[in-house]
């Protein structure tokens, strides 16, 4: 094992403790059948049958009609929670959690999420956290970049055969990666690099989710929820390792962490996180922190940017302004309120009314509902907005108001097979999961989120919009046209 260096002798060595707890327990315990298995290197992270079905008892079935489908939860005795849904699907993700985000951070923190993202990580990094990562992607693993989940979580996510994430190995270098953060001045000098980069390429490449992180700075003006989720350039030089190690202590405990995969048996799942060396070498502190809740007070917003585009080898000014127009919405703690949105922003992303439909023929108009606990945003996006098209959205939202209950059916058709579309795949299952995880604090599966629409009712979705209208409105701009609308206007 002289390839993996230094590091991973002492990972060995950590490893001797486990094993001689495993020793120690009685005899008639049952393991999984390849729960022995992490004991190797990259020998131990072996691809399995797809279509072999495991069960409690460690024996295995083809086919598909054993698998347990129901959606799983479970907390260990450290606090950590594991939620688990199995589709029956061949491939695997698995996610951990941080509760990690801008939500709690301040003034003088703001973007210390970020940078603790790409700390995590090791991004960019020479070390045995890379080496640990290439393992994995050599053993038909793939490493996903890392995610901010509803501003509050932050989630790193393998892919892989259903039988290779299901193993206590997979758990372990995966977990290895993640686990030992790096504050040492070469490292938060390499991590404010990434920052900076990051934030740069988010206003470059992606105006569209810039023009959102305005809309929610301008909507929750305040509160939590209206903190960015870019790391504003003048905070970069304040993180050090001092400050960086006491926000390791209040976020990264064990009442701070969740599990979440999908299609893999909870049985497996819980069995490769216990006999994994995470358990044992995870971080002490308990944790357990919570957000101050937000409040919605909406306005307007303004941020003048000027973007290039290359033509003929020439770089040329483009005069564009985004806009986003948007009203309060319900959180997720009301489901039937958080379903019966649902129903709204499906009807105006779909264009079902005609007011929508002649007023909007620009094909960049984006429907968005961001949900969180107890509030949310629901609005649109487009480019070049009028004053005349933005009042449409107000008609439409009122003609949604007084639906019959044969065009309510139409919409909650639409919302259904939009829910089942994206719930189906694994990376929509997980995203769901994560989701109803971190704004509701509780899981929630496909077949949860269609049966609370189908039960919505048509005052459900009038309470709904009349109270989106009666809030004051957010109107922002990302742009240089000084002919925008403004909310008098509207």
């Amino acid at each position: 094992n002289h390839f993996f260096g230094y590091s991973d002798f002492l990972y060995s060595c950590s490893r001797l403790r486990v094993i001689m707890r495993r020793l120690g327990r009685s005899f008639g315990r049952l393991y999984s059948s390849h729960a022995s298995l992490g004991e190797g290197y990259p020998e131990a992270v072996k691809l399995t049958p797809a279509n072999k079905v495991r069960l409690p008892d460690g024996k295995t079935v083809s086919g598909a009609d054993h698998i347990d489908t129901k959606l799983h939860a479970t907390v260990l005795d450290n606090g950590v929670r594991v939620v688990s849904k199995d589709n029956g699907g061949s491939i695997a993700r698995l996610s951990f959690l941080y509760k990690d985000g801008p939500v709690y951070e301040t003034l003088f923190s703001a973007g210390a999420s970020q940078f603790m993202k790409h700390a995590l990580s090791k991004d960019g990094l020479t070390s045995s956290e890379f080496v640990t990562k290439t393992i994995l992607q050599k053993a038909g693993l793939k490493v996903e970049a890392p995610e901010l989940v509803c501003k509050s979580w932050l989630s790193y996510t393998v892919e892989g055969f259903r039988d290779t994430v299901a193993q206590s190995a997979v758990t372990d270098k995966f977990w290895q990666s993640l686990l030992f953060p790096r504050f040492s001045d070469a490292s938060v000098k390499e991590c404010k690099r990434l920052v900076g980069l990051e934030v740069e390429e988010a206003k470059r490449d992606t105006p569209r989710a810039w023009l959102l992180d305005l809309a929610h700075k301008t909507a929750f003006k305040g509160s939590p929820l209206g903190h960015s989720v870019y790391c504003p350039s003048y905070n970069l030089k304040y993180f050090k390792p001092s400050s960086l190690w006491d926000r390791w202590d209040a976020h990264y405990g064990m009442k701070n962490i969740a599990v979440v995969a999908t299609n893999v048996d909870h049985h497996d799942l819980l069995h490769a996180l216990q006999d994994s060396i995470w358990l044992a070498r995870a971080h002490p502190k308990e944790g357990g922190i919570t957000a101050v809740p937000s409040t919605y007070v909406g306005g307007e917003g303004y941020e003048v940017q000027k973007r290039s585009a290359e033509y003929d080898d020439q770089f040329v000014d483009v005069y564009e302004t985004l806009t986003a127009y948007a009203f309060e919405a319900p959180g997720m703690n009301d489901l039937t309120k958080w379903a019966a949105a649902k129903v709204v922003a499906t009807a105006l992303e779909l264009a079902a009314t005609p007011v929508l439909r002649n007023s909007f023929t620009n094909p960049k108009v984006q429907v968005f509902y961001n949900f969180y606990k107890q509030t949310g945003l629901l609005g649109i996006t487009t480019p070049g907005a009028t004053a005349a098209q933005l009042r449409a959205v107000k008609s439409a939202l009122e003609q949604l108001g007084g639906l019959s209950d044969a065009d309510l059916d139409t919409h909650k058709t639409a919302t259904k097979l939009k829910l089942w579309s994206c719930v189906d795949t694994r990376a929509g299952t997980q995203r769901l999961l994560m989701h109803s995880l971190a704004a509701a604090e509780f899981p929630m599966d496909g077949a949860a989120a269609v049966a609370a629409v189908d039960s919505v009712q048509a005052a459900d979705v009038k309470a709904v919009v009349s109270k989106m209208l009666s809030s004051k409105a957010t109107l922002v701009h990302l742009g240089d046209s000084p002919a925008a609308p403004v909310l008098a206007d509207l």
